[in-house]
């Protein structure tokens, strides 16, 4: 939550390369947040952390969630208790994987998915892996090697290049390795977040409420539902 967290701390240059969000857009942040409320949904954010530390802690704590997100870094908290749904377009269509199709489309875990990240690093959030290595290659590696320890103590099965870039850049792998993986630890009640998140859906305030904002887009689609 916020600009500083515990992996600007970690790397200065995390998330750096983002422009910063128009100003027209800033103040609709907190109004996002009024909404929300005005809604019925209870909200949660802790200084420090990521919105995707909060939703792992969540995952690893809770048998029975679904994620809603667009970003496939969550595929590393599914297990064989959630769901984690990525949105395609809009809200109106979803990506849908389970325990079950992550294993079958990746040939690996999900844990194991941290180390696919660490190898590739990640240019949207400002870090990089290993040089020559993209996600194809990552996957393949992780596929045939399992860890990245068991990777790192077998180089000598590695390409000549693949090899040397792994050794040119492994503080940078190590640190990857590090931003890559979502916190699952921390320090919220979740006991807490589920009994508050209990949302009783009523259409009339709803409506209400959008029509209160203005959103009359968002309106509209509540009105189509078939509830």
């Amino acid at each position: 939550m916020g600009s500083k967290t515990v992996r600007t701390e970690w790397y200065d240059d995390y998330k750096s390369n983002r422009p910063p969000p128009p100003e027209e857009l800033i103040p609709q942040f907190d109004l996002v947040k009024d909404v929300l409320n005005d809604l019925g949904f209870y909200q949660i954010g802790m200084t420090g952390y990521e919105a995707d530390d909060i939703i792992g802690t969540i995952a690893k704590k809770y048998n029975q969630t679904i994620i809603i997100s667009g970003d496939k870094d969550l595929l590393q908290v599914i297990n064989s208790h959630n769901e984690l749904w990525l949105t395609k377009k809009g809200f109106t269509e979803y990506d849908i994987y389970d325990y079950e199709r992550f294993i079958n489309e990746y040939s690996i875990t999900p844990e194991q998915f941290i180390d696919v990240k660490a190898l590739m690093g990640d240019s949207g959030d400002g870090y990089f892996g290993v040089s020559g290595i993209g996600e194809k290659t990552a996957l393949k590696l992780i596929q045939k090697h399992v860890t990245l320890d068991n990777l790192l103590n077998n180089l000598d099965s590695l390409t000549n290049r693949q090899r040397e870039n792994i050794l040119k850049d492994y503080d940078h792998l190590i640190l990857s390795r590090r931003l890559a993986e979502i916190i699952t630890d921390v320090p919220v009640n979740v006991s807490d977040i589920i009994e508050f998140s209990d949302f009783s859906y009523d259409i009339e305030r709803q409506l209400d409420v959008l029509e209160n904002y203005d959103l009359t887009i968002s309106k509209r689609y509540v009105e189509s539902l078939d509830l």
